[in-house]
């Protein structure tokens, strides 16, 4: 059976990933693994390995060492992609911007190999939203207009990150005129989906949205 984690978002301090988040990831996560990290922007090499670096600390803060890391974007040619993509022992999909990444995939071909990969493979923020089959962007200030499209299918959970209930005419206006076409799992900053063995379980604030309804599931 194949793991996922989709996960909310982080803070900034030292633990950077919220308990929620570890105890979803600590149940599909090896110590001393190989673990490749796939950007948004693969361009921005400086930003990554500094983004990559924070990352590897707090999963060492929380327990959890790793024996090699990779970093996916521009500096490696498509056949190293796959190499090291095929070769890992879990997939870290990070966050950034969505659409360029979700762009790269498709260009680069790594849809075909996130489907076949037999490891974890761990989504946050724009990396979690691509994991969908239905991916949604509603709009906000960052950008001039809503989207929805098909994501990488990898799991079948539409999710929208940094969800914030208190942001009730954001999410009236935006959010949920999407739910129609199909449940939109809010994930608060908090919050972590863990599909394991096809069982899937919820960790910390996470609100379901459809049909123009929200329930708090978590």
């Amino acid at each position: 059976m194949k793991n996922y984690v989709l996960l909310g978002g982080h803070d900034w301090s030292e633990a950077g990933f919220f308990d929620t988040a570890m105890k979803a990831m600590k149940q599909v996560v090896k110590n001393n693994s190989e673990i490749t990290f796939i950007e948004s922007r693969f361009h921005t090499h400086e930003k990554n390995n500094e983004g990559v670096n924070r990352i590897i600390s707090w999963f060492r803060y929380h327990g959890i060492e790793f024996k090699q890391y990779h970093i996916i974007d521009s500096r490696l040619t498509v056949e190293e992609q796959h190499r090291i993509i095929k070769n890992s022992d879990t997939i870290f999909i990070n966050g950034g911007d969505t659409l360029a990444q979700m762009s790269t995939f498709n260009k680069n071909c790594l849809v075909e190999l996130l489907h076949s990969f037999n490891g974890p493979i761990i989504g946050i923020s724009a990396g979690a939203i691509n994991m969908g089959k239905r991916s949604v962007l509603p709009l906000t200030k960052l950008r001039t207009r809503s989207y929805e499209y098909k994501g990488t299918g990898i799991v079948d959970v539409t999710i929208t990150p940094h969800f914030d209930i208190n942001r009730r005419d954001h999410i009236i206006s935006e959010v949920l005129p999407m739910s129609y076409k199909g449940a939109i799992y809010g994930l608060e900053e908090n919050g972590a989906i863990l599909i394991k063995d096809d069982v899937v379980s919820f960790y910390g604030g996470i609100y379901k949205l459809r049909n123009g309804e929200i329930i708090k599931i978590n």
